[in-house]
């Protein structure tokens, strides 16, 4: 096996702040960095948002079941007046 010498490590570290250099500057080209920023500071508020749509889902399923179990308690109500009006009639 090969010794490392401090060439190779100079050259190592050479080349580590070289390639450090051009993610800097490929970074500042980048078209979409501001995009990105801004989309990885949007966390919090989609995480939020996403909470909201959970909670209105709830909402409306429970609003559902309240009106379906007042229409039909109104309804049972109706028919079984119905019920009792056709039975003192004698048409049942």
């Amino acid at each position: 096996m090969a010794e490392i010498t401090t060439d190779d490590i100079m050259d190592i570290k050479t080349s580590i702040a070289s390639l450090r250099t051009l993610i800097e500057t490929e970074a500042q080209r980048c078209p979409y960095r501001e995009e990105i920023a801004r989309a990885s500071n949007n966390t919090e508020v989609v995480g939020k948002l996403i909470e909201t749509v959970a909670n209105l889902r709830l909402d409306f399923a429970r609003a559902g079941i309240n009106a379906g179990m007042a229409g039909g308690g109104a309804m049972g109500a109706i028919i079984m007046v119905l019920f009792v009006i056709a039975k003192w009639q004698k048409w049942l």
